[in-house]
């Protein structure tokens, strides 16, 4: 097996990296494309780069790396995420979410009962890895974050219904 190390939000090959003391990698030599592109309109970018796709897949079979959710936005609520004035985002709870973030959690699906009534008392305390999309295409912009998740009422200025409960993933950290 091929150990995989977390750089700058992907998991690679720990083989590729020059890792500190402290055990982060502090530089990847990466498969070639994004790093020796002649032009700017030639450099391959990783999120859409085979390879790193590869890299991406590999340590998730392997369970060297947290499931990373993946969710479109509309662009208002992108822009508004970005300029770090939206702070949550809302999903409905229907069971297409259920298993979603049941999974993201890393629980098994037999839990997701017991799952959502801890998550109405109280929010998850460890931060999970989500990229908003906005849009579907693998080339669309996106985000990634680590939010925390709990289920309650919204924000009305935020997208949310009045009274309404929904999964709230609160935004702590955009990178």
């Amino acid at each position: 097996m091929v150990k995989m190390i977390e750089y700058e939000g992907e998991m690679v090959p720990e083989e590729c990296c020059t890792v500190a003391r402290d055990g982060i990698a502090d530089d990847f030599t990466g498969c070639g494309n994004c790093f020796f592109a002649d032009t700017e309109e030639n450099t391959v970018h990783c999120e859409s780069c085979i390879v790193n796709r590869i890299f991406q897949e590999y340590a998730k079979l392997t369970n060297q790396c947290d499931y990373i959710l993946t969710l479109p936005i509309k662009k208002k609520w992108f822009d508004m995420i970005l300029s770090g004035e939206k702070k949550e985002e809302y999903r409905e709870i229907k069971p297409y979410y259920d298993t979603r973030f049941i999974k993201w959690l890393g629980f098994p699906k037999s839990e997701v009962e017991d799952v959502k009534e801890l998550l109405k008392k109280q929010e998850t305390k460890k931060r999970h890895k989500i990229v908003f999309r906005n849009g579907y295409s693998r080339n669309a912009p996106s985000i990634t974050a680590n939010c925390t998740l709990s289920i309650r009422t919204g924000k009305e200025e935020w997208g949310a219904a009045a009274g309404k409960e929904y999964y709230v993933l609160k935004i702590h950290e955009i990178k």
